[in-house]
């Protein structure tokens, strides 16, 4: 019952701020995920077209750019006719912001929000309010199919201090009917100190949430603290990622602790939930109606089984189009359809940012990924970050029980030198903690501050 008069005030909220509709792009989805391969592509390739007809027409930056290469959106174009266009970078969208904003949109019929700033620097762009009404609606079906109803109770562990219901004050009837239609009980993780988790724990206690859903790397500092606290246990039924790069043995950690299941989400400002788990969690399903997802290596389609960047393009945006966007993402293409049976097209895995790659001195890159799994046998390590500020060294950054055993600065230093060469300087720091990024409370493991002489594969 709880749950359903949630659902219920859900909606009355939804109507109240404007959002009226989304339930139509969450059938939209349903339908879409219950398609076949032809019908899929067919509904893909139509708002394709839709899409680059009306940024060519009423966008100025990609009027003026494509005449210049000649191209042309018509009635035949495809997902590969864009291969000779341009990538969108985020110094593009920085420099031509109005240049790509639709003239058919009035300005206050767009919403304006920024990247997450994770890499350094937030960008700042628009959407029309359409396309935030339809993200919605298709995030809920994508929630929904991985067991995720509106009205569950919701344990939020979140870094972006807009998107959270601010605590302090006193709590009008508006106030209180707006948290329990949101049904969310939340902790922002920029900074979590002993008090807040020990706070944050005895609230979700109260709450008893059905589902816990935030970053991986802070979910995990949750629930580390509560087997070091020996804490009594949240159980819930779901765990959502995202934001993050997820690790598998951050999966095995979050069931054990939290007892749920664990899906992993491809979701961003720009784009919303782009890509998701099924219940085989064996790659990340892409929502086709929602973005064109391409995956390059060195400006080609990536082979499948092969890594490469995600560069995705928005099919609902239409107050400021996403062509082509570089999305700084790296994915690797499935080799095979799912075992599920859905027909939308599915990423192997999710491999981080491009800003996670670290150079080796001969030019060579391996993926920073690769050295916090050198360290998933030392249980005395609690946090660790790589720094590499040149191609000769590298600073190691660690969270130790008890300030790190006598023995452990050399194993590092062995291990970290395994991958990246035996010729690299590595300092080992131990610290009482690393600071999260302080724009979107997401967690850096990797820091590069080099720039790459030479593009070269990833090992």
């Amino acid at each position: 019952m709880s749950r359903l008069l949630r659902s219920a005030a859900y909606g009355v909220l939804s109507w109240h701020d404007g959002l009226t509709g989304w339930r139509t792009s969450r059938r939209a989805f349903r339908t879409l995920l219950a398609a076949s391969p032809d019908e899929v592509t067919e509904q893909a390739q139509r708002k394709l077209i839709q899409l680059l007809q009306h940024a060519y027409q009423t966008v100025p930056y990609y009027r003026e750019t494509w005449n210049r290469l000649g191209f042309a959106p018509g009635a035949t174009t495809t997902a590969a006719d864009l291969i000779g266009l341009p990538l969108l970078t985020r110094d593009v969208i920085q420099q031509q912001l109005a240049r790509l904003t639709s003239e058919a949109f009035a300005p206050d019929h767009l919403d304006i929000d920024c990247t997450s700033g994770t890499t350094g620097s937030r960008t700042s762009f628009y959407r029309d309010r359409g396309c935030r009404v339809a993200r919605i609606g298709r995030q809920w079906g994508i929630l929904e199919h991985c067991g995720y109803r509106p009205g569950d109770r919701r344990g939020m562990i979140w870094g972006v201090a807009d998107d959270l219901p601010r605590r302090r004050g006193a709590l009008t009837p508006r106030t209180r009917f707006r948290r329990f239609a949101r049904a969310n009980e939340s902790i922002y993780c920029r900074v979590m100190s002993r008090h807040d988790m020990l706070d944050y724990h005895g609230r979700l206690r109260s709450f008893r949430p059905a589902v816990l859903y935030g970053y991986p790397n802070a979910i995990e500092q949750f629930a580390r603290f509560i087997q070091r606290e020996r804490l009594a246990p949240i159980e819930v039924k779901r765990i959502f990622c995202t934001a993050e790069q997820l690790h598998e043995t951050q999966r095995e950690l979050f069931q054990e602790v939290f007892g749920g299941v664990v899906f992993n989400l491809y979701c961003s400002r720009e784009h919303g939930c782009a890509g998701f788990e099924c219940r085989t969690h064996r790659g990340l399903h892409i929502d086709a109606g929602s973005v064109l997802v391409e995956v390059l290596n060195n400006g080609v389609p990536a082979a499948r089984g092969e890594s490469g960047e995600i560069v995705i393009t928005d099919l609902l945006n239409y107050g400021m189009p996403l062509v082509r966007h570089a999305t700084g993402d790296l994915g690797t293409v499935a080799l095979e359809p799912c075992a599920c049976g859905c027909s939308l097209p599915l990423i192997a895995r999710f491999d981080g940012r491009e800003s996670d790659i670290l150079y080796r001195p001969d030019g060579s890159v391996v993926a920073g990924v690769l050295l916090s799994h050198l360290f998933m046998g030392h249980s005395s390590i609690h946090l660790a970050q790589f720094i590499q500020e040149d191609i000769t060294s590298l600073d190691v950054y660690l969270v130790a029980e008890g300030g790190g055993p006598p023995d452990l600065r050399n194993a590092v230093v062995q291990e970290s030198r395994s991958v990246m060469g035996p010729d690299v300087d590595i300092r080992v720091h131990f610290v009482a903690d690393i600071p999260r990024n302080p724009r979107s409370g997401k967690f850096q493991q990797v820091v590069r501050k080099v720039k790459h002489p030479a593009r070269a594969r990833v090992s």
